[in-house]
């Protein structure tokens, strides 16, 4: 009888800095660009007279996986062998880095449904919340990207059915 078992275990804060927007365009001194922009961890910012200095809410690019392997070999006679083996593994990695490198103003906002959700974040009186180069940081170590969206469940928005809760409805009612 052998038993041979193997681990590994790998751990790294990943690389690039994730950065809540509103936080970033506060400390820049520039809040007005940021419109009514949310924040993306909005509770566990207090936002009574918030004065950021980190605006760090994650990192891209880390590491977290481990890993487990176990064989058992049972010989009951020379003629016999029996090898039993298992894995486990888990690996709950952060999203690779992701650069925004330039944005197409003409081509983006030239797009009537995107232009239909941004408009909601305009302020009373500021510029025209819009998708620019607002949202490129500068350093590629640094990023908004965010894997939430921010239009709320149930929003209509003119020329598509991706958000239109109705089209759904409708869709799986014609499909029984």
């Amino acid at each position: 009888m052998a038993l041979r078992v193997s681990a590994a275990e790998k751990r790294r804060t990943g690389y690039q800095d994730r950065l809540d927007f509103r936080c970033q365009m506060i400390k820049n001194g520039t809040p007005e660009l940021a419109g009514n922009f949310p924040f993306s961890e909005g509770l566990l910012i207090n936002t009574a007279n918030f004065t950021p200095d980190n605006c760090v809410v994650g990192h891209l690019g880390g590491e977290d996986s481990h890993a487990v392997r176990a064989q058992w070999l049972i010989k009951p006679s020379d003629r016999v062998a029996v090898t039993v083996t298992g894995d486990w593994t888990s690996d709950e990695s952060e999203n690779q880095a992701d650069t925004l490198l330039a944005v197409n103003t003409t081509t983006a906002n030239g797009n009537a449904n995107l232009r239909a959700i941004t408009g909601a974040y305009t302020a009373a009186g500021g510029p025209t919340f819009a998708y620019d180069n607002r949202f490129l940081t500068g350093d590629r170590f640094a990023t908004y990207a965010t894997f939430g969206d921010p239009t709320a469940a149930g929003t209509v928005v003119p020329g598509t059915t991706f958000y239109n809760v109705r089209c759904f409805a409708a869709a799986s009612a014609t499909a029984r």
